[in-house]
């Protein structure tokens, strides 16, 4: 832990214990009369329902709770929502729900849809997109087939974002992080432009200097320059017909990871005397079988710090995303039912450069460009809710293109081609390494189309039966094209020496040019029994089968015909699930849901153990239990919580071999019976929020969340050395404001525990291959930090 995180300790502690003082207050204080518990709606089923009225297992969060709790990013909201995981990686950004996730390849989509306002968003960056200025999330979990049907096998997360109001409105948020130095400020502007026109404009700026420090920059990381804006346009022709027009643009740009070296043990190469991964490549005076003086170059002695500490070695890495936006809903009221247009762009540039053998010392660089474009339109027809069949159907059509290139270079002064040298089998070969270059150019398009329809029989005022489903076709054209270079942007290297860049144990590369064209169809359909047995308590039984398109790999080395992968094929979902939904006596509500997944053919992505990956179609059986509940204790005081427990467990899944078996000469593991990487058995999270009316015009509000999080895998090879320990986390708030919420000042306890919890890990690439020596990397969450913020609304 970092000095500056030590001072914090007495601070955080001091709002720990006054946020348990002032969200415990006895009862008597406040009184049980007036109570009551304040509904949420949602629009999960594209209609404004209550949550207690939908079948599904949903958890909602307001915009209002988003912005308390510092909830600015995907990979803030998993601590809120138990079964939901989200990650950054080496190459991607990955979202899991119930144990399933897309994974590293820039070929797939994510198995957990985006939605923001109607408008899909299926890449992993579009996940950074920042939470601005949202009314609410929905995260539905369990296949989504027909209303949310483009690739949401896993889930779907909902953001609705705030729209104009009647009257002008405006606000400005100042959020300050003492530990990260992270500065926030929002700015939202809303009114009526006429008696038909509103606006509303919400802007975001975001400044980190991150907790991590590179001691070989002499510098705090991840650095985080990031400006995000968005303009919503409302037309209301006095309620026959309405439009909304949404732009938003982002552009997001970041110096250096938060990624550690961890979990090493000494090589069993005896060339390297015991040495482990980081002493080798942190250099000096170490033994080396023909060179009595060590390594003498590219060696960086920062590269020798192998333990989580909040401190990193690294020559670099940056990334830019430019992204942008813009969508239009137009709404036509029939009178017996409602016609909805919805069109969208959506698409980003990435440029990101990485010091992808995550140490300083010097072994290879890469770099990777990519360039989305998307444009979809659904036409969807909504009856009126009341009747004995409501309905909705609809035709949605989608078109995108995404344009990949990356590289991989070892520099002139790198270790590779002294290492490489010590092999027999290469010698004096090895200086055809130095300088060499991997560029490589990935295409995928697509196009589809789907129809989908849903309806509801209402049997009785008790009994109804939801029936639907949802047929799609598309079409996808793919190529990949490997070269090896003499230098970036240099000449071919002599095919001569081909073989040697292809041997697995050394990188595993081979040159090729490869392309395919898919074609497929698939119905997903959908059943819900649906019984009241009472005024406010519901029980509902579903089944429903989702599925995901398949596609190219962009990551493999080398073509099929010589050992690599490039086509894989659609995954599906068949799931089971049983809920309750109760609502007891105006004050409190009982959520459960019990589910069972059956998935065929899900995409994976296995690490090649060198430095690329390989797809391949695998099977999981996948079952649980989640509970979520509201209490309105009192009249200020309201607890809620919500829990998961995750049986996951792959039927056939041919991964990449953990290191204990790379040792005995195994490259490929067949891993039925495991479970999956970030699939902790149990998750939860406990939150209680205390209002104390201090007098007319001031109140005093506090807010503990305790998230707690099982044991779980971090790598991809599923090695059991690579796993996160349970940890329990604090989050605390305390509040000052006006009565009439027009200003507020707080101070946001993250972490008070002050747990250090990795959120992902891997092989650290050629650690094994070269050194044959156990090395991994891993993502470091942030430790305990203290913020101050203060809002005015006028």
């Amino acid at each position: 832990m970092n000095q500056h995180v030590r001072t914090l300790h007495a601070t955080s502690t001091a709002l720990a214990a006054l946020s348990l003082a002032t969200a415990l207050p006895t009862f008597a204080q406040t009184g049980l009369e007036a109570v009551a518990l304040e509904e949420i709606t949602i629009t999960a089923q594209k209609r404004e329902e209550s949550l207690q009225d939908v079948p599904l297992s949903v958890d909602a969060l307001s915009g209002d709770k988003l912005a308390e709790a510092g909830i600015v990013r995907m990979d803030d909201l998993k601590a809120y929502v138990p079964n939901l995981q989200m990650t950054e990686t080496g190459i991607a950004n990955n979202i899991y729900i119930r144990g399933i996730g897309s994974g590293l390849n820039q070929g797939f989509e994510q198995s957990v849809s985006l939605y923001a306002d109607g408008i899909y968003r299926g890449r992993g960056h579009q996940a950074r997109m920042p939470f601005l200025d949202l009314e609410r999330i929905e995260v539905l979990r369990g296949p989504q087939p027909i209303l949310f049907g483009k690739n949401a096998v896993a889930g779907a997360v909902n953001m609705v974002s705030a729209r104009p109001g009647d009257e002008f409105e405006g606000s400005v948020r100042a959020w300050y992080d003492f530990e990260q130095k992270e500065k926030i400020a929002d700015l939202v502007l809303s009114g009526p432009l006429t008696d038909a026109f509103g606006a509303r404009l919400a802007v975001r700026s975001r400044d980190s200097e991150g907790y991590v420090k590179n001691t070989t920059l002499n510098r705090d990381e991840p650095q985080r320059e990031e400006l995000g804006a968005r303009l919503t346009l409302d037309f209301d022709a006095g309620g026959m017909f309405d439009a909304t027009l949404r732009a938003e643009y982002g552009t997001f740009e970041t110096l250096g990871r938060h990624m550690e070296i961890f979990g090493e043990t000494p090589s069993v190469n005896p060339a390297f005397s015991g040495l482990t991964h980081s002493q080798i490549v942190g250099g000096g005076a170490l033994p080396l079988i023909g060179r009595p003086n060590g390594l003498p170059t590219g060696t960086d002695a920062t590269s020798r710090n192998n333990v989580i500490d909040y401190q990193r070695s690294s020559a670099g890495d940056s990334s830019e995303l430019d992204t942008r936006e813009i969508s239009l809903t137009l709404n036509w009221d029939l009178g017996g039912g409602t016609v909805t247009s919805v069109s969208g762009y959506s698409g980003y540039k990435l440029d990101e450069l990485c010091d992808c053998d995550f140490v300083a010392a010097t072994v290879f660089n890469a770099g990777v460009r990519e360039d989305y474009r998307q444009i979809s339109q659904e036409l969807r027809f909504t009856s009126a809710p009341d009747g004995t069949l409501p309905w909705i159907a609809g035709l949605y059509f989608q078109d995108y293109e995404l344009d990949e290139s990356d590289y991989l270079y070892v520099p002139p002064t790198s270790l590779v081609p002294t290492i490489l040298g010590l092999n027999p089998g290469i010698g004096a070969n090895a200086a055809v390494f130095a300088n060499a270059a991997n560029p490589r150019v990935f295409e995928q398009d697509s196009t589809q189309w789907s129809a989908f329809v849903q309806a509801t029989f209402n049997v009785s005022d008790v009994f109804r039966i939801t029936a639907g489903g949802r047929y799609s076709r598309e079409s996808k054209t793919g190529r990949r094209t490997t070269l090896l270079t003499a230098g970036l942007g240099g000449p071919l290297i002599n095919a001569a020496f081909y073989p040697l860049f292809a041997n697995p144990a050394v990188l595993g590369i081979l040159p090729h040019d490869i392309r395919g064209e898919r074609d497929e169809s698939n119905f997903s359909p959908l059943v819900n029994f649906q019984y009241d047995f009472g005024d406010d308590s519901m029980a509902y039984l579903s089944w429903a089968r989702g599925s995901k398109a398949g596609g190219f790999d962009a990551r493999s080395n080398k073509a099929p015909a010589a050992g690599g992968t490039f086509e894989f094929e659609d995954e599906q979902a068949t799931t089971y699930e049983l809920g309750v939904k109760s609502r007891i006596a105006n004050v409190a509500e009982l959520n459960a849901a019990v589910f069972f997944t059956d998935y065929k053919d899900l995409q994976t992505s296995a690490f090649d153990g060198a430095i690329g990956f390989n797809v391949g179609n695998g099977s999981a059986e996948v079952k649980g239990v989640e509970l979520s509940g509201r209490w309105q204790a009192t009249r200020g005081l309201q607890l809620s919580g919500s829990l998961a427990y995750l049986d996951f467990e792959w039927t056939n899944y041919i991964g990449q071999c953990e290191f204990d078996r790379r040792l005995l000469a195994q490259n490929n593991c067949n891993y039925a019976g495991y479970t999956n990487q970030l699939a902790p058995e149990i998750t939860g999270v406990l939150s209680g929020e205390y209002t104390w009316l201090l007098s007319d015009s001031l109140e005093l509000r506090s807010t503990l969340d305790v998230v707690y999080s099982d044991d779980y895998l971090l790598s991809l090879t599923l090695d059991p050395k690579a796993v996160q320990k349970s940890y329990a986390k604090v989050n605390a708030r305390l509040e000052l404001g006006g009565a009439d919420d027009k200003w507020r000042v707080a101070l946001v306890g993250r972490n008070l525990t002050d747990e250090t919890t990795l959120s992902y890990a891997g092989d650290t690439p050629l650690a094994t291959n070269l050194f044959r020596a156990r090395s991994y990397y891993g993502f470091v969450e942030p430790p305990r930090s203290v913020a101050l913020e203060a809002a005015f609304r006028f």
